[in-house]
Parts: C-alpha cells; structure tokens; sequence
C-alpha cells in the first residue's frame, strides 16, 4: 500500500484515533492529485489497478467530478480506457457502488459526446452485453 492508498483509507475511515491533523494531511494530499491536469487519468489507472472498495469509489469519483472540464481528446481516452475496462469486467464482480459510478461515467460520456463525437455509444454499449451476465448489471 502506498502513500495515496493510505490517504484514502484515511479518509474514509471512521476510526477515531486518527487526528485531525492526519486527517488534513490526507484531504491535502488527495486533493493534490485531484487538482493536477492529468488527475482522471491518474485515477482511472488507480481504480483499475485496486482492490480497494475505498479507493475505486474515490478514484471514479475524482473521474466522474473531472468530465466536464476535460478537452475532447482527453474525453476521448477516458472513453476508450473505459470501454476496455468494460470489456474486461465479464469476469469481474464489483460492488454496487463501483457500478453506479461507472455507470454515471459512462452515462455522463454520452451526454457530452452523443451524437456529434460518439455518434456509436449506444451501439457500443449494446456489443458490451455480449461480454455475460456481470457486464448486463452495469
């Protein structure tokens, strides 16, 4: 576990012998990396590569917050990295909470994107549901 994982669980942890000072230092250090250009994408990589319940929520959330700013072509990556992660996800079983922040990802997308710069979205999402039942729930 490294110093961002650590953050997190600091943040989302109830446990009352942390200090509020520890638990600024993790906020600012979080907040760093939400901050950066590059922040959702740093994020997206973190919420692929984790087990962590914690870490995927505060992960697609940073994401989902930084749709609205982001260029075409970075919206453009996040789309295709998400539809890769889609299609990988037939074997995977995720939380409820994962699912409905990929599902408002991938809704917030289309609402940008659709038709004028994804004008195949719901098609592509149709071609997903051959991927099995897990990928259906989402």
């Amino acid at each position: 576990m490294d110093d961002f994982e650590r953050a997190i669980r600091v943040i989302f942890a109830q446990d009352p012998s942390i200090t509020p000072a520890v638990r600024e230092q993790a906020t600012s250090y979080c907040d760093s990396i939400k901050a950066r250009p590059d922040g959702w994408r740093f994020c997206w990589d973190r919420f692929a590569q984790t087990d962590s319940l914690e870490v995927k929520f505060w992960c697609l959330q940073v994401t989902l917050q930084s749709m609205l700013s982001l260029p075409l072509d970075a919206r453009l990556e996040l789309r295709s990295k998400m539809v890769s992660w889609l299609r990988e996800a037939a074997n995977k079983q995720e939380e409820v909470v994962v699912k409905n922040k990929l599902a408002l990802i991938y809704a917030g997308l289309v609402r940008l994107d659709y038709p004028a710069n994804w004008p195949n979205a719901w098609q592509e999402l149709i071609g997903l549901m051959d991927q099995g039942l897990p990928l259906v729930d989402f």
